[in-house]
């Protein structure tokens, strides 16, 4: 006998039988793609997730890709210090910036060379400066809230902030000083 059952919002329904001896979700919601949609949605893109740890940012300039789901994000420690999260992606045409890991003053984009520095903003775009209404000053790279926080297993939201308030007072060794 089958029942109704809703999760993360889509209807589908459940054999008693079989879910009383499995114990676990069926196998369709491992691979369907509303499924997979749906947990993006309501689950990873709502909620913090875990990118690395903050020894991966040694020094200024210092920066690694990673990828949550889909959507491919790169974290820098820029000249101030702080450490900032944006889409890897050029905001002229979409080209992806960063690979990997490394340091890099300014992250130049290979499609046309609009080169940005560690702190998101637009330093210099070849070819612009005869467009009407283009202003190097009002383009950033897209932010990603980030908050390093220490003393903490994983990343807590803090709303309405792009950094965390306090600073931690350790050298970034420890072994629950997380960055997302």
């Amino acid at each position: 006998m089958t029942k109704p059952l809703t999760v993360l919002g889509i209807e589908t329904s459940c054999d008693e039988t079989a879910a009383a001896v499995v114990r676990g979700l069926p196998g369709h919601y491992y691979t369907d793609p509303a499924i997979f949609e749906a947990e993006k949605r309501k689950i990873f893109f709502r909620t913090w997730q875990c990118l690395g740890h903050v020894c991966m940012l040694p020094e200024k300039t210092s920066y690694f890709t990673a990828s949550v789901v889909d959507q491919d994000v790169a974290v820098i420690r820029g000249e101030d210090g702080e450490i900032r999260a944006f889409f890897n992606i050029c905001q002229h045409r979409g080209h992806p910036l960063l690979k990997g890991a490394g340091t890099a003053r300014r992250i130049i984009c290979p499609y046309h060379a609009w080169t940005y520095d560690a702190s998101g903003q637009l330093r210099n775009a070849p070819h612009t400066a005869g467009v009407n209404g283009f202003e190097i000053s009002s383009v950033r790279l897209a932010p990603v809230r980030c908050a390093p926080r220490c003393s903490r297993p994983s990343i807590r939201p803090i709303a309405g902030r792009s950094q965390a308030r306090g600073r931690c007072r350790c050298t970034g060794a420890c072994s629950t000083h997380r960055v997302a």
